[in-house]
């Protein structure tokens, strides 16, 4: 029989050589890999970066937060820019963080692993029509947005509504900087007699997208008080006056919406926050319109919709829908809208597009997720969460479903990158409230224990 002292030290033995097992395995196939490649004449940069792969696989999903972010950031900047190569690096960047944040977050993996076969499936199946480098290349895309999800839910750190914010925040001052910039100069992208500015996006309703989000989740933070309150109200004006020089009026309606939704969930029975917002709202509002690119991207819709983007837009839905009635259930695959096949340019509806693209499943699969998260966020709010978190969810929610409507939303990179963070990072604040009836629920117990 094996006596107490001899089984204990046994487990001793058996964690120490365990806890260095791994590193000695790690460490041992990194300098095998570095050794072949040395001896096969790979370039020294390579061999270094081979080298410090231990380093990333034990760091790596302790910055993860903070790896995201300045991804964020740098996507933000380049998007003028970069081409596919950097698009796909980006987005291999994000995947990779998230892998490490995988390995230790048990009950993901296997989910994350459904939707990436799902959306590899759908790529696949109109690979052949379509063009693999467009089909798959949007696959991994949309596999990237999942991967910002993943992170930001489950690595490990501190998240916060000030952090959340203040991110947003960093990732929009400097396009809406150099869209005002433009608009002073005069060197936006003329559209329809009217100059837009882009900041340093590709495109003007992408900026617009960025600048809507950065400006609710600023005008959150002024509403909340605090020390940079002022400073708060001083980007908050920089951010709206960059929407508005984007001539976006989907982009301003978008705005509107969420300024809106967030007041009215955030105000509880505050109703003064909610008619100080109102009033806010009709002067931003008359001042836009009377402005002068306000007034000249209004009145293209007053004569009707025969020679302006909304008539063109109507004319794109159709071909659009026609192709999917070819394919109603799973749709003709990812990146089919995108390809040049179905549509010159991009249908600027991604209800139409979805329904195109990945069917009435996908579609169906994508409006579920959205009620589920508006339910539970509104449940997380009778269960204690704090109600500005939760109202900035929802209200990123609803002004994205209505941006989507007239709009490519999703396939604005940048700023559907930071509207999965902000709706991510509500959802894990809002579940990471203790419960208020938890506490007591010890004290019974603990009589029970004392007598």
């Amino acid at each position: 029989m094996t006596t107490p002292g001899l089984s204990s030290a046994v487990v001793s033995a058996r964690a120490a050589l365990s806890d260095r097992t791994v590193p000695f395995v790690v460490v041992g196939l990194t300098a095998a890999v570095v050794g072949a490649g040395w001896v096969g004449g790979l370039p020294p940069v390579v061999l270094i970066a081979f080298a410090t792969l231990p380093l990333v696989i034990v760091f790596g999903y302790r910055v993860a937060l903070l790896g995201l972010t300045v991804i964020l950031v740098l996507r933000a900047l380049v998007d003028s820019s970069g081409g596919p190569t950097i698009s796909a690096g980006v987005a291999a960047g994000v995947i990779g963080l998230s892998v490490f944040v995988l390995v230790r977050s048990p009950s993901w993996p296997v989910r994350v692993l459904v939707i990436a076969l799902a959306l590899f499936a759908s790529a696949g199946a109109g690979a052949a029509t379509y063009g693999a480098a467009e089909t798959y290349g949007e696959a991994v895309r949309v596999l990237s947005l999942v991967a910002v999800a993943v992170v930001t839910i489950n690595a490990p750190g501190t998240v916060t509504f000030g952090r959340v914010t203040g991110v947003v925040q960093v990732v929009g001052v400097v396009p809406a900087l150099v869209a005002l910039l433009q608009f002073v100069t005069g060197t936006g992208t003329p559209s329809a007699g009217v100059l837009r500015s882009t900041g340093t996006l590709s495109q003007a309703n992408s900026a617009a997208a960025l600048f809507a989000l950065c400006s609710i989740a600023t005008f959150a933070r002024v509403l909340s008080g605090g020390k940079r309150r002022w400073l708060d109200a001083g980007l908050l004006v920089v951010f709206l006056v960059a929407l508005v020089t984007t001539a976006s009026v989907g982009g301003f309606l978008t705005v509107l919406v969420m300024v809106i939704v967030y007041l009215l969930v955030e105000a509880g029975r505050r109703m003064h926050r909610v008619v100080l917002g109102m009033l806010a709202i009709v002067v931003v509002v008359a001042a836009t319109v009377n402005s002068e690119i306000g007034a000249a991207r209004f009145s293209e819709f007053s004569g009707g919709t025969q020679d302006n983007s909304l008539g063109w837009r109507f004319q794109a839905w159709g071909k659009v829908l026609a192709a999917w009635h070819e394919h109603p259930v799973f749709g003709n695959g990812l990146g089919a809208t995108t390809s040049g096949i179905i549509l010159k340019s991009i249908p600027h509806n991604e209800y139409v597009r979805m329904l195109a693209e990945v069917g009435v499943v996908g579609l169906a699969a994508v409006s579920l997720l959205a009620v589920w998260y508006a339910v539970a966020m509104i449940r997380r709010i009778n269960a204690g969460a704090p109600r500005r978190v939760v109202a900035l969810g929802l209200a990123v929610l609803v002004g994205s479903m209505v941006n989507a409507v007239a709009a490519n939303t999703m396939l604005y990179t940048v700023a559907f990158m930071s509207t999965v963070y902000v709706l991510a990072a509500c959802w894990r604040i809002a579940r990471e409230t203790p419960l208020p009836d938890a506490a007591p629920a010890i004290e019974p117990v603990r009589h029970q224990v004392t007598a």
